[in-house]
């Protein structure tokens, strides 16, 4: 109701509104989401190398700061 009354339209406005971004973006959404859970599974094995790539540049800024 104060969205609607803030945009000076009638709350069954807004419900259409909506309804027509669900209808279109919720598929969208679900595309999206089969997307990055492959993306994730993916780069799982990279991220869990790339956390020892880390840890060996921490032991190298060390050893500079020590010499």
């Amino acid at each position: 109701m104060k969205l609607a009354s803030d945009l000076d339209i009638s709350s069954g406005r807004i419900v259409d509104m909506l309804d027509l971004y669900r209808e279109h973006v919720a598929p969208l959404a679900e595309k999206w989401k089969e997307w990055k859970d492959t993306q994730v599974n993916s780069e799982e094995d990279p991220s869990d190398s790339g956390s020892e790539l880390g840890a060996n540049e921490d032991d190298e800024d060390s050893q500079d700061g020590a010499a």
